[in-house]
C-alpha cells in the first residue's frame, strides 16, 4: 500500500481525510459457521461420517478466514496509523511539550474515537489550545 499524503491532499479538513480512510477499508471477511449434527437426539454412524466431512471443510475455511482476517487487519492498523499522524500534525499535537505529547494524545482519544477520528481531531485541537 502506498503511503497517503494528507496533508497535501485534504490540507487541514480533516472531516475528508477520516472519510477517504473510511473509503479504503476493505469489507471484514465473513467468518464461516462451525457445522452441527441435526440428528442431536440419536445420531447415527452416517450422521458423524457426514458431520466429518462438513467439520474437515469448516476447519479449512477457518484458515482461510484467519488469514484474510490478518491482512484486513495490518491493512486497517496501517491506513489509520497513517490517519493519527496526519491528525496530530493537523492539530498541532507536535507543538507543544514532548513530555506532554502522549498524554495528550491519550486524553484526546479516549474522549473522542466513540465517535470516530474527527472528534478526536476536535478534542485534540482543544487539549493543544491549552498549552497556547
Amino acid at each position: 500500500m502506498k503511503k497517503i499524503d494528507y496533508i497535501n491532499q485534504f490540507g487541514s479538513n480533516v472531516y475528508e481525510a477520516t472519510e477517504y480512510a473510511k473509503s479504503l477499508h476493505p469489507e471484514y471477511p465473513a467468518k464461516p459457521v462451525k457445522p452441527i449434527i441435526h440428528n442431536l437426539k440419536s445420531p447415527s454412524s452416517v450422521d458423524y461420517r457426514d458431520y466429518a466431512v462438513v467439520l474437515e471443510k469448516y476447519e479449512k475455511e477457518m484458515v482461510e478466514w484467519k488469514i484474510k482476517r490478518d491482512e484486513y487487519q495490518n491493512f486497517s492498523s496501517k491506513i489509520n496509523s497513517e490517519l493519527v499522524e496526519y491528525i496530530k500534525e493537523v492539530a498541532g499535537l507536535n507543538t507543544i511539550p514532548e513530555k506532554f505529547r502522549d498524554k495528550v494524545w491519550n486524553k484526546a482519544y479516549e474522549d473522542g474515537h466513540a465517535y470516530g477520528y474527527t472528534e478526536v481531531y476536535y478534542k485534540l485541537l482543544d487539549l493543544v489550545d491549552i498549552f497556547n
